[in-house]
């Protein structure tokens, strides 16, 4: 992460994941740079605002390494899988800050200063693509 990059992109087969953060927000993006079309679990709509099951960042800091999740508790939802056809991608927003004070990541604030920031995309369930991609690192400073 010496380059200071704040933004990755890394591919596993046709499925592609990049990642680019600005301040304490962190865009995901997935993208099919297949032939024909791919289905990948993404985004579910909760209560609380959107769940990414199959998202976890990494954030490797001067003195600790947190994991955050994207996840939590929730009623009847969809399973979130999208269709994209070639070419096609999607992308949410998250936002770190507020996502490390929810209780599945421990509830404590991010701690300022310098992160490297990978983010993984692993799924392993059937009716669309299975793998796993990582993204990063890249650079996220928390003032």
């Amino acid at each position: 992460m010496d380059d200071g990059a704040t933004s990755a992109t890394a591919r596993s087969g046709a499925l592609g994941l990049t990642v680019a953060v600005h301040g304490t927000s962190l865009r995901v993006t997935l993208t099919n740079h297949g032939d024909e079309t791919l289905h990948a679990y993404f985004g579910v709509q909760s209560a609380t605002g959107t769940h990414h099951d199959h998202l976890t960042v990494e954030l490797a800091g001067e003195g600790e390494t947190r994991l955050l999740r994207f996840t939590g508790a929730r009623d009847d939802s969809p399973i979130g899988i999208v269709e994209l056809a070639s070419g096609a991608e999607i992308a949410d927003e998250l936002d770190l800050a507020a996502w490390a004070t929810d209780p599945i990541n421990g509830g404590t604030p991010l701690a300022p200063g310098p992160y490297a920031l990978t983010a993984t995309y692993r799924v392993q369930r059937p009716r669309a693509w299975s793998g796993s991609v990582s993204a990063g690192p890249v650079r996220l400073l928390v003032a």
